[in-house]
This record gives structure tokens, sequence and C-alpha cells, in this order.
């Protein structure tokens, strides 16, 4: 499907997001919701040489796979005039050109019951994508997520904000593809951040926000989560990440 077929004769295009776009859509638009379409999987069998990854060490990614009983939760964008041509302009580089995504029409499913289904735009890599790179177990994802990083940012970041995503916005969905890769991802963190709170003196400035950070470190996966944000919003990410690049590799309603 080209852009070009798309906008014809619209005023006003809804576009969907389940990965990066559901924080950060950076295309304006009149209005969102969150909601979900049915008919997909979301799953982080997609390489990333760009945004989360390089040609050397490719990032995971999502995205959406068919199955007549799975849905995926995530946010409809309504662009209109304009913003139409601007945003599809912007994604077709963004998703299309860097990503290795195509694009289909869906229904989606508004959470707010009170608003209308709609047709949406949904950008979609497929097994035919030269970086697309298929199912791997949960333990072998998480390591791969675990030491990557691209122009965007690191790769955990993008699994992190997804997960917290679905936690804030989607209360009482349950999505087993990834919570589990998240909770793989940061158990490969849980002893190298037991070691810096030992050791966060040599590692870190004593008045680092990460080294006091370290005073209170439980252990717990939300500890270990809040530890991998403050490494990621301290600036300490070069230095405390890499210590995990070793051990990562060598060792009606739908309901989500």
């Amino acid at each position: 499907m080209k852009p070009q077929d798309i906008i014809a004769g619209k005023s006003s295009l809804w576009i969907f997001g389940y990965g990066s776009l559901v924080w950060k859509p950076d295309f304006k638009h009149k209005r969102s919701h969150v909601g979900f379409i049915r008919g997909y999987k979301r799953r982080f069998w997609h390489g990333d040489t760009f945004h989360r990854g390089s040609d050397e060490m490719p990032g995971r990614v999502v995205t959406l796979l068919e199955e007549d009983d799975a849905c995926t939760w995530g946010v409809a964008f309504e662009v209109t005039g304009s913003q139409i041509e601007e945003s599809l302009t912007y994604l077709n580089i963004r998703e299309a050109v860097r990503g290795g995504y195509g694009t289909r029409m869906v229904e989606f499913v508004p959470h707010d019951e009170s608003q209308p289904s709609v047709q949406a735009l949904v950008y979609i890599a497929t097994e035919d994508n030269p970086t697309y790179l298929g199912p791997a177990s949960t333990d072998e994802i998480a390591a791969q997520i675990a030491v990557c990083k691209g122009k965007t940012g690191y790769n955990i970041e993008y699994l992190l904000r997804l997960a917290e995503f679905m936690r804030q916005s989607c209360p009482g969905v349950e999505d087993a593809h990834l919570f589990s890769i998240e909770r793989a991802c940061l158990a490969i963190f849980k002893p190298l951040l037991l070691a810096a709170q030992q050791r966060a003196v040599l590692l870190l400035p004593s008045t680092s926000v990460t080294a006091r950070s370290f005073a209170s470190f439980g252990g717990g996966v939300k500890d270990v989560r809040a530890a991998v944000w403050e490494e990621l919003s301290a600036g300490a990410q070069d230095r405390a990440f890499s210590l995990g690049r070793g051990r990562a590799y060598g060792n009606e309603r739908c309901g989500g």
C-alpha cells in the first residue's frame, strides 16, 4: 500500500502504533486513543540496525504476526488535513526506509467504549524483510536486547518503555511475550547491579544519582527496573551497561 493511495480522498486518517509510536509519535495529530486491534500478536522478531541496534549488533524491536485469536494493544492517532501527508512522509522514513516496515489497514477498537471503531493504518515488518530476525527463545531475545544500542538509544530502553506503557495505559492486560522478555532482560542486570552496589565508589562518582540509588538497591524486579532507569537517565550507561555485554551473550473485549 503506497502513501499516495492512503491519502487519496481522505480528510482524516488514523495511524495505529504498537511499538515506539505509543510514547514517541513525533508527528502532529488531532487526537489519540488507547485501544487494540484483533487478529495480530506483537513479537520482538524484527531486527533494527538503525534506531536500537547496528549492522554489527542488530537490536530487536516489535512487529505484528497474524493470529486469529490474538490482539495487540497500542495507541491510534488521528491526523487531519495537511497532517496526513506530513505524518506519512515522516513515518515513511522512520518506519519504512529505516525500519523496513510495510503498511496495512486494520480495525482499531478504542478502550473507551463510547468511541467508535475506526480503520487505521499500521506498519508491519514481515519475514521477507532482510532485517527480519524471526523467533527465538525468551532468554535469547533478552540477551540481544540487553547489549544493543542504536542512533536513537539503547534497545533495553525500548523494551522498558513499551512494558511501562502496557502497565500504565492498559492495566490488567497481560502481554506474556513482552513481560517475559522484560523479566529475562532485567535478570541479566540484577547480578551486575548487585556487584556495582558493592563497588559503586570504584565505578561511579560517589555523588552520582546511580551510586546513591545502589545504597537502597534490594534486588527485586522493581528494584532492578528502577536501577536500570537510573542508568539510562544519569548518563552512566556506557560504564554500567558495558558490564553486561559479555554476560548477556556468554551465558468480546480483548484481554491482551
